[in-house]
């Protein structure tokens, strides 16, 4: 049985082999340049942008020693030396505000509103942590479940900066079983020929498993998400192909969707359908690359932001495990739509269980029923960098759709709670 590895969300590029080789220019000075490039348009591209907006002459010249020459030659003048660094100082921090609170910025936003946008973000994180405990105060000693340290997207407000974002604790109270959704959530295959995604959909996973659970909220209350014909196949396609767009998840057809763009996408589309949502939240430790600092996703955040009027998504990450280091080295990655938890197949009841629907299963209407457990050791790869293992969720069994001996890693879950 032939069995594929879907290349859909977060996919990564990882380079093996890669040999840098430092050469020295022949005027003595380093081989690459600090110039800014808030757009990722690579060095050359960056330069000659930089070239352009400073009117430097190149007389059509653009090789790279070319332009590295007038870019240092102009930029460590004594009279532009300030303005140089200023914009590493901006590059800088707007990568941090965006990696860190998820929020738009002004294009032509000045270093001291870029400051000022920070010392809000961390102000209101602060305010939020400190209500969070006051309120903690007035409780009863006992909680049902641990509080888990969850990043959430507070809703708009009048301020200059509306998007807001705060670490605050969460509790949580969810029944012990869900399978009311389970049948009544779509499940469009994201190749489908109706669809018409780009490339055959193979790298689509993250607009199609969103507009599932937009598709359901759409026909439980909120009819504007599927431009108020929720029970149209038609709504389904464009619903899947707009949020596809660069306006929205700017899907990729050689890498699929980031988690930031799913964030933006979900958030815009409720928006711009005319509803606020009561929280929009994210646990993982793949939100912006490896990184440790964030919270890994627990079950209780999935089951508890499941019921109700809530929608839950999961990006898995695909490791292959090498026994002798003890290092799982992710390969590829997927989005998929959680539909229920705590039922197996027949009906019984099972604390385990996660039930989804898999976006690139097939045509075949099939919910997903996988046990969970939790890595006990280890540490996870991405080929760059490495994190600790312990603790994170992970597939039980077998998952047919993957390569065999793959380790599925559930790595980030993103769930919207509308009013």
């Amino acid at each position: 049985m032939l069995k594929i590895a879907w290349p859909c969300l977060f996919m990564n590029t990882i380079a093996t082999g890669l040999l840098c080789v430092q050469i020295a220019a022949a005027d003595g000075t380093e081989n690459t340049t600090d110039v800014p490039d808030p757009f990722g348009l690579g060095e050359r591209l960056a330069l000659i942008d930089y070239c352009q907006e400073h009117q430097l002459q190149h007389a059509g010249d653009t090789s790279l020693t070319t332009l590295r020459k007038l870019y240092r030659a102009h930029a460590t003048s004594p009279r532009n030396y300030e303005d140089a660094l200023e914009r590493n100082q901006k590059q800088r921090l707007t990568t941090y505000l965006q990696r860190s609170y998820f929020i738009s910025l002004p294009l032509d936003a000045t270093l001291e509103e870029l400051q000022a946008i920070r010392e809000d973000q961390e102000r209101l994180a602060q305010q939020a942590d400190d209500d969070f405990i006051q309120y903690l105060s007035t409780l009863a000693p006992s909680a049902p479940h641990q509080q888990q340290n969850t990043t959430t997207y507070k809703t708009p407000s009048t301020q200059k900066h509306p998007q807001q974002t705060s670490l605050i604790k969460q509790q949580y109270f969810y029944p012990p079983a869900c399978a009311e959704k389970i049948r009544a959530i779509p499940d469009l295959y994201q190749a489908s020929r109706e669809l018409g995604m780009e490339e055959g959909g193979a790298f689509h996973c993250a607009p199609t498993a969103v507009s599932n659970s937009f598709i359901w909220l759409a026909r439980n209350g909120y009819p504007k998400l599927a431009f108020n014909a929720p029970l149209k196949r038609s709504s389904h396609y464009k619903l899947a192909q707009l949020l596809s767009t660069d306006e929205y998840m700017a899907t990729n057809t050689n890498k699929g969707s980031y988690t930031t763009g799913v964030i933006t996408a979900v958030s815009k589309h409720v928006r711009e359908s005319g509803y606020k949502p009561a929280q929009l939240s994210c646990m993982g430790f793949r939100v912006a690359g490896v990184d440790s600092s964030w919270e890994r996703p627990t079950f209780d955040f999935i089951k508890d932001n499941t019921v109700g009027t809530s929608v839950v998504w999961l990006a898995l990450g695909f490791y292959q495990y090498d026994q002798e280091h003890d290092l799982y080295t992710r390969y590829n990655g997927h989005l998929i739509t959680v539909t229920g938890y705590g039922v197996n197949k027949r009906k019984q009841k099972d604390p385990n269980i996660l039930v989804f629907n898999d976006p690139g299963a097939g045509k075949r209407r099939s919910s997903e029923y996988m046990p969970l457990t939790t890595l006990p050791q280890g540490k996870l790869s991405n080929g760059h960098q490495s994190i600790p293992a312990a603790g994170n969720l992970i597939f039980a069994k077998e998952y047919p759709f993957v390569t065999a001996g793959t380790t599925v890693i559930i790595e980030t879950a993103i769930a919207l709670r509308m009013k």
